[in-house]
């Protein structure tokens, strides 16, 4: 495989952790959903997500792909061969702090890592070892790990009221619709403009993002988001992604079927959090991994 569309795969994956998110609990309330029409109530929520300075992840995902023939060595496609599952948990502080300890499968073997980015600097703990991951603060700035619930919420286009349930003692209103693909595109593309130097190329393009959308477009074979949104805050509890594309893209061409599930839920809205750095962290290259070998 080419060293930009492996790069692009890994990052997809990471950025899909980092995307996954805890529940929450409240004390009861006026209920600020009454009256609102379904895309109010979406549109009321993502504005209440945008505000909130602090909150609580515990996530997991898992991701399925079919390679275009002879696209990747034989090492990557054995871990390819089983989904991609991805387990964990973390805070998120705003403006843009996030610690996140993750289990990630590959291959049918468990990572274990800690994901931290604060003050512009981006740490990996793993096998035992801290490292300071060597990007420039230009492209660490681009990782907006804390703007993920909003950009949850974004993915959904034509939402439906479907029940009304309690989660963890919170009363909320389940929204379903589909995906907004501008939006998919908008968060596809950006990951090349997250991490430049892992992909080994610049970021897409207005041109090469219009491609992509028409391309994910006909694509798509199944697209659904589900959101618990809290009745007496607004804020959502849970949310659950769908996606399945099969053809190819430009944005990464050596997939041809992509099957990716996402369950996010969200706790401990602006409750103090205080995340730190690793101290004495080891200099990671991104271009020579070799140093997280055991």
């Amino acid at each position: 495989m080419r060293r930009p569309a492996l790069a692009a795969l890994i990052a997809a994956i990471l950025v899909a952790a980092l995307a996954l998110a805890g529940c929450g609990g409240g004390d009861g309330g006026q209920d600020l959903s009454e009256g609102l029409t379904p895309q109010e109530l979406l549109d009321r929520s993502q504005q209440a997500t945008a505000a909130i300075t602090s909150y609580r992840v515990a996530a997991n995902a898992r991701v399925d792909v079919d390679t275009a023939p002879g696209a990747v060595d034989g090492t990557i496609g054995r871990l390819l061969a089983d989904p991609v599952t991805i387990d964990g948990e973390g805070s998120v502080k705003r403006p843009d702090s996030v610690t996140f300890d993750l289990t990630a499968t590959i291959g049918g073997l468990p990572v274990q890592a800690n994901v931290t980015k604060i003050g512009g600097e981006l740490y990996l703990t793993a096998l035992g070892q801290d490292f300071k991951v060597g990007l420039p603060a230009s492209q660490v700035a681009l990782i907006r790990a804390a703007e993920v619930a909003p950009s949850l919420l974004s993915w959904m286009k034509d939402p439906r009221e479907v029940g009304r349930e309690e989660i963890d003692g919170v009363e909320t209103v389940h929204l379903r619709g589909g995906v907004d693909v501008a939006a998919v595109v908008r968060d596809a593309s950006g990951l090349l403009e997250q991490a430049p130097g892992l992909a080994g190329g610049s970021a897409p393009t207005p041109a090469e993002r219009a491609t992509a959308r028409r391309q994910i477009q006909s694509a798509l074979r199944r697209g659904e988001v589900d959101v618990w949104i809290g009745t007496e805050d607004l804020l959502p509890r849970r949310a659950r992604s769908s996606l399945l594309l099969q053809g190819r893209t430009d944005l990464l061409p050596e997939l041809r079927r992509v099957d990716l599930q996402i369950a996010a839920d969200l706790s401990e809205f602006d409750e103090p959090v205080e995340i730190t750095a690793p101290a004495d962290a080891q200099p990671l290259d991104p271009g020579n991994l070799t140093q997280l070998a055991p």
